[in-house]
């Protein structure tokens, strides 16, 4: 197989990846690296953009393995060291534009740190004499969705100061404090936490819930 980086066929000067397989059970991977404190069963879904162009590519399912290390050998095979993840029905021919896949994951694994995930379909190498040839474009991850109390005002007894880089919480008594981004996911959890507390973050907003009470802050 290649895997390669490339022109996008349908637009100029936008790079996307082309992937030519050989044979049957080649797939194109992805690395990721996750957040500190991120698992990846914290996400609930794989996304990316495809457009199926040429040769064995129509009325495919497409399927997502997940692996904690480099993957070897053949993908979507019974040998394979990774777990499946997710699978999506594409039920059509080739592409006639850039195509949304979203598909749910479900049984992940909870790895952490760097992880691989391989995607594509099985198929032949050509059809009737044509190289089978697709592209993906815009690959990621969505978190799964967490509940994050209503927020609050009555916060009076801490102060909350948006810094470059840092959430501070001053004035605690015995609190506890968890952090969510504005997907949802838990950023930062510590518990019975008094005096002052520093948060290092990157830069965005952020929703931080004291005990059962919650307020919007800004990483600048």
């Amino acid at each position: 197989m290649e895997a390669v980086i490339a022109d996008d066929p349908l637009a100029t000067g936008n790079n996307v990846l082309k992937f030519t397989p050989n044979n049957y059970n080649a797939a194109a991977v992805v690395e990721f690296t996750l957040g500190a404190g991120t698992k990846l069963s914290d996400y609930s879904k794989f996304l990316f953009d495809g457009y199926f162009a040429q040769g064995d590519v129509g009325w495919k399912n497409i399927i997502v393995y997940a692996y904690d290390v480099t993957p070897t050998g053949p993908a979507f095979h019974e040998n394979t060291t990774g777990t499946q993840i997710g699978s999506w029905d594409r039920a059509k021919p080739t592409s006639t534009a850039w195509e949304t896949i979203e598909i749910d994951l479900s049984g992940v694994p909870d790895y952490e740190g760097t992880v691989f995930l391989a995607f594509g379909f099985n198929c032949a190498g050509d059809q009737e004499d044509v190289t089978t040839i697709w592209y993906a474009d815009d690959v990621s991850l969505v978190a799964t969705p967490t509940s994050i109390p209503e927020l609050g005002s009555d916060l009076s007894s801490v102060d909350i100061i948006s810094k470059a880089g840092v959430i501070e919480i001053a004035g605690l008594q015995n609190n506890n404090i968890i952090v969510y981004n504005l997907n949802g996911t838990k950023v930062f959890e510590q518990a019975a936490v008094s005096g002052n507390l520093n948060i290092v973050l990157p830069s965005g907003l952020y929703m931080v819930q004291i005990d059962s009470k919650a307020i919007k802050a800004l990483v600048k």
